[in-house]
């Protein structure tokens, strides 16, 4: 990660945001890792018409 510190100072809530993401192991994720959670959930939170996945699987 660049060091940005010499731009502006970094603000406490991001160093917490980023130690929790490492503590947690979400820091190395990928982005297509990130994009399958993202489907995931607005999967089961935002269902569309008719009930199917694009894989034909059910929502359940």
């Amino acid at each position: 990660m660049a060091d940005i510190g010499t731009a502006a100072p970094i603000p406490d809530w991001l160093k917490k945001a980023w130690a929790g993401a490492r503590q947690r192991g979400v820091d190395t994720l990928t982005q297509d890792e990130i994009d399958a959670e993202i489907a995931a959930h607005r999967c089961k939170t935002q269902p569309r018409l008719g009930g199917e996945l694009p894989s034909g699987e059910t929502h359940g």
